[in-house]
C-alpha cells in the first residue's frame, strides 16, 4: 500500500509511524525474551536456585514461546 491511498484512507503519516514504532518495539521484546528463555535453559541448578527458581520452573519459562510474554510486559509505558 503506497503512502498515497494510506493518507486517503485517513491514515497520516504520523499513525504510520507510530504503529511502525510500535510494531519494531513489540519484535525487539519479543526477541530479548527469546534470547532470555535461551539463557535460561543454560543454567545449572545452583544458579537456578540462586535466582529462587526450580529445574521443572525454568524448563517451563524456557518452553514458551516469545510472543507469550507477561500480560504486565505488555502494557503500555
Amino acid at each position: 500500500m503506497s503512502d498515497r491511498s494510506l493518507s486517503r484512507r485517513g491514515i497520516s503519516h504520523a499513525s504510520h509511524r507510530r504503529l511502525f514504532a510500535t510494531l519494531s518495539a513489540r519484535i525487539a521484546t519479543a526477541l530479548a525474551l527469546q534470547r532470555s528463555r535461551r539463557d535460561l535453559r543454560k543454567l545449572d541448578a545452583k544458579l537456578l536456585r540462586d535466582v529462587g527458581l526450580s529445574e521443572t520452573e525454568a524448563h517451563s519459562e524456557a518452553r514458551r514461546r516469545a510472543w507469550d510474554a507477561p500480560a504486565h510486559w505488555r502494557q503500555p509505558h
